[in-house]
């Protein structure tokens, strides 16, 4: 004499809640890689906002050199900066320096295109606020041609076994900054 089989078996429970498991967990992966391309849109529509505002400036001051020594980032303020444009830190007006010569106008626009001026409100507003980590390189080249360049991190990862930060690119290669490139006329 045969017995039917009544309900479910233990066997078939566990197969059904490591498929879900499986299926869930590849879900979420998918919505964290999402969220880092999100993130690294953002960070280069940011980019190119910045660059096209620092061509506009260029072509604005064109008698001025735009052209420095290694990658401008957000980290300290200038010593030697001058305001050369009046601007609003969030609670008063800041007046611009009266003697601002073309070269400080050069040095004041790339340093307040990439980083912000002063704020009582935050530290600075600027699109350091918006790009991870913002650096800026601008070189000429014997021709007159001007090379923008702004990098910022890049999806983050982790902590490796050093205590440094990583960043994971598609391939699984590890890759600590993202860049976007221009190179001009004016």
């Amino acid at each position: 004499m045969m017995i039917k089989q009544q309900g479910i078996t233990i066997i078939e429970v566990m197969v059904t809640i490591a498929i879900t498991t499986v299926g869930l967990l590849g879900l979420s992966t998918m919505q964290m890689q999402s969220i880092r391309s999100t993130q690294d849109s953002g960070n280069r529509a940011q980019a190119i906002w910045v660059v096209n505002d620092l061509i506009n400036r260029i072509h604005a001051n064109e008698t001025a050199s735009y052209e420095f020594n290694g990658e401008i980032t957000c980290d300290a303020f200038p010593a030697n900066l001058k305001v050369c444009s009046a601007y609003n830190d969030g609670g008063n007006r800041v007046a611009a320096d009266g003697d601002c010569t073309v070269n400080d106008m050069a040095t004041f626009d790339t340093w307040e295109a990439l980083c912000g001026m002063p704020s009582s409100i935050d530290a600075a507003v600027g699109s350091s606020n918006f790009i991870a980590n913002p650096g800026l390189s601008i070189t000429q080249s014997s021709l007159g041609d001007y090379t923008i360049t702004i990098t910022w991190d890049s999806r983050t990862s982790g902590v490796d076994t050093d205590g440094n930060v990583t960043y994971t690119v598609n391939d699984n290669t590890t890759s600590q900054r993202s860049n976007y490139s221009v190179v001009f006329h004016p």
